[in-house]
């Protein structure tokens, strides 16, 4: 890539690793961090493409049996927890790991039954 990348934290190459980007996204996250001047957008950028992520793994392993952890459930509970680092005026990692960590909660659930999803969770 021709623009200077070195200050770019390794956040794409840890959501790569476990996402699988293909080279074409990688070179518009690129650009995107890049042009963000600020911790805070960066992480902003981050944050949705978690939304959009786990939006993914809810369609493609959707399940009748998850009458409740569901995807509207799991946009409840990521308001729910922008609405907590707001009352806390959480700084913007701690809102960005609190938020990550609403989006994946319920995640195992896709693969497995209840029990054992918080290990499936977090794999």
């Amino acid at each position: 890539m021709e623009e200077n990348t070195q200050n770019i934290p390794d956040s794409y190459r840890l959501f790569t690793a476990h996402f699988g980007h293909n080279c074409q996204d990688q070179a518009f996250f690129y650009k995107a961090l890049a042009a963000m001047s600020t911790v805070e957008n960066r992480l902003d950028l981050l944050g949705r493409l978690v939304a959009g992520y786990v939006a993914n793994l809810f369609a493609k392993h959707a399940s009748s049996r998850l009458l409740y952890h569901n995807l509207a459930h799991t946009r409840l509970v990521a308001t729910r927890a922008l609405e907590i680092a707001s009352f806390y005026s959480l700084g913007v990692t701690e809102r960005f790991v609190l938020l990550a960590a609403a989006w994946f909660h319920d995640t195992g659930q896709l693969f497995c039954g209840p029990v054992g999803h918080e290990q499936m969770s977090v794999a």
